[in-house]
């Protein structure tokens, strides 16, 4: 499904998005990047999204920014300005709103739980009202106080170049920033906590956490949740399979290394198993935001 927002805004988020692709590409030993992630307004959206996704990076650092574009003034209303909304099935609608949720930074708000996060807002922001900032900053202390922190700056509005001084970063790089992003780098990386909750909308829509990834659903485009237990065991709902990155006990089963299926009764190792998974699952736009050719005969192209 497409919504309103412009081939740019697709093109940079195809930018975004091979981030993470590229980096599950790298062999194993070079994939623990470090990579603190950041942005303003709309770029607050994307860094949000991008260490949601990433489920491992260093830190995020996200000010002004906005939680889904569809919840953001009217700049992307859907179906409020189409003549036929009346008559779209609920069950359809339903279809179309799943292909968005990869998308919504609130929905995957329990994926940032693993690092800290830095959110910022200016109290007199007439773009980008605070309350989104003010939104993820409790979704995420809600789930985990001790890796998120807040601040609503007075007198600032959506862009402002001085904080405390002239040029002293502003609102991207000012002192406050710095020392986050020193601390970020700095510390030990945090281990994937009891009661921290991997939220997958879709298969393709994050990358996974704690050394596993969601490869398919057992009810394709309903949420499927992969929560860390008090013994560090896996609980899971809505799985299919799943890929360890280390033997593991999901479920109540102790699995090994690799992929692993639940076949309705309980989990086993399954290797490499057939059917769709992430690039081959949905939403259709993977279609046609993927490179591709277009091979036709030389008397059809007079």
């Amino acid at each position: 499904m497409f919504n309103n927002r412009s081939l740019k805004d697709r093109a940079r988020d195809r930018q975004i998005l091979e981030v993470p692709r590229r980096r599950a590409r790298l062999p194993a030993e070079r994939r623990d990047l470090d990579v603190v992630v950041t942005g303003h307004s709309m770029g607050g959206h994307g860094a949000a999204l991008l260490a949601a996704v990433l489920g491992d990076a260093r830190g995020l650092s996200a000010t002004a920014g906005w939680l889904r574009k569809e919840a953001y003034g009217d700049s992307n209303a859907r179906y409020v300005h189409d003549a036929a909304a009346h008559a779209i099935e609920p069950a359809l609608r339903a279809v179309l709103d799943a292909t968005l949720a990869g998308s919504e930074v609130d929905t995957l708000a329990t994926n940032l739980c693993r690092a800290p996060a830095l959110l910022r807002a200016g109290d007199r922001d007439q773009a980008v009202p605070p309350f989104y900032m003010r939104r993820l900053h409790r979704l995420i202390a809600s789930a985990c106080p001790e890796a998120v922190s807040y601040a609503e700056l007075p007198g600032k509005a959506h862009w402002w170049w001085d904080t405390a001084y002239p040029n002293d970063g502003g609102a991207v790089n000012d002192e406050a920033q710095r020392a986050f992003f020193a601390d970020a780098f700095a510390r030990d990386r945090r281990p994937c906590p009891a009661g921290y909750v991997h939220v997958c909308p879709n298969v393709d829509a994050v990358l996974g956490a704690c050394g596993f990834r969601v490869l398919q659903q057992v009810a394709p485009f309903r949420t499927s949740t992969v929560a860390v237990t008090a013994g560090g065991g896996l609980a899971t709902r809505n799985v299919r399979r799943l890929r360890l990155a280390e033997a593991a006990r999901v479920d109540g089963a102790d699995l090994p290394a690799g992929e692993a299926c639940f076949d309705g009764g309980g989990w086993r190792a399954c290797g490499a198993a057939a059917g769709r998974g992430p690039g081959t699952s949905g939403p259709l736009r993977q279609v046609v935001e993927t490179a591709f050719e277009i091979v036709a005969e030389e008397k059809h192209l007079a």
